[in-house]
């Protein structure tokens, strides 16, 4: 298993980004969390094996057809316990 932390920036906000990647993290086994950390970015916590997470890492860079992902940027971090994906305010 690998863990990251993943900051993307950009317009993710009222574009239905946080559910976007909920979607992906469930198609790809990821569990986690994805959180607002401002109007422009968001913060994702992703526990996975890494060739899952490196195709759900595609798609934070690639985003919805109304989002404009402008940077992502990934770090590994010690292991968490999560039992799914999570949508947080």
């Amino acid at each position: 298993m690998k863990y990251l932390n993943i900051h993307i920036a950009g317009k993710v906000s009222k574009v239905g980004f946080r559910f976007f990647l909920k979607q992906r993290a469930e198609k790809f086994n990821i569990t986690g969390s994805v959180r607002y950390i401002s109007p422009n970015s968001v913060f994702v916590e992703a526990c996975g094996n890494p060739g899952e997470l490196d195709e759900f890492l595609k798609y934070c860079r690639l985003g919805t057809a109304f989002s404009e992902v402008e940077k992502v940027e990934v770090s590994e971090t010690s292991p968490k316990k999560y039992d799914s994906f999570k949508v947080s305010e």
